[in-house]
């Protein structure tokens, strides 16, 4: 059963790191790219260029899962019910991959998708499966696209969320109700 949340508006706790001009993959910060909560409330903050930074649910941390064979900036983060993290690099490669950094799975996204660079991200359906936000450009506009993954990489479904003339931003998650919700 689901616990009610308890909403003081007060911060719990909060971390200040500082990010140098010279981080590389593995050492430091560079930036805060994406937070998901695991299903044992283990914290982990995606750094698209260093790795994945892990806190405990009291904001002490815990280190830094760098993926193996780190393959370019790292667009988005989602963690599965089994505690697996999932990834999404911006050459179209989706991994899945556990705490220790070990690569579990790996699927070129290849033909079906052109990823954009920016505002990708990644949720997980209650059904396990992968569902993967894609803004970007066509001819004729800025669109975003859901495409849906099984864990597998087979593609199940695709289908626009919305569209803007020039730029279209947009983020999603599930409810606990096991409905996508996006705003744009």
């Amino acid at each position: 059963a689901l616990v009610a949340p308890v909403e003081s508006g007060d911060i719990v706790w909060q971390q200040l790191r500082e990010v140098p001009t010279d981080a590389v993959p593995g050492d430091g910060y560079n930036s805060a790219d994406a937070v998901v909560v695991g299903p044992d409330d283990t914290i982990y903050v995606l750094d698209g260029f260093v790795g994945v930074h892990v806190f405990d649910a009291d904001g002490t941390e815990q280190g830094l899962i760098v993926p193996e064979d780190m393959f370019g900036i790292l667009s988005a983060l989602a963690v599965d019910t089994a505690g697996n993290l999932w990834t999404v690099d911006f050459t179209g490669t989706l991994v899945q991959f556990d705490a220790s950094g070990a690569v579990l799975s790996s699927v070129e996204l290849g033909d079906t998708v052109e990823l954009a660079f920016f505002g990708v991200e990644l949720a997980i359906g209650p059904e396990g499966n992968l569902y993967l936000l894609n803004p970007h450009d066509t001819d004729e506009q800025a669109v975003g696209e859901i495409l849906v993954y099984s864990p597998g990489g087979e593609l199940l479904n695709r289908f626009a969320v919305g569209s803007d003339e020039y730029f279209y931003e947009a983020s999603i998650a599930f409810g606990p109700d096991g409905n996508l919700y996006a705003t744009e």
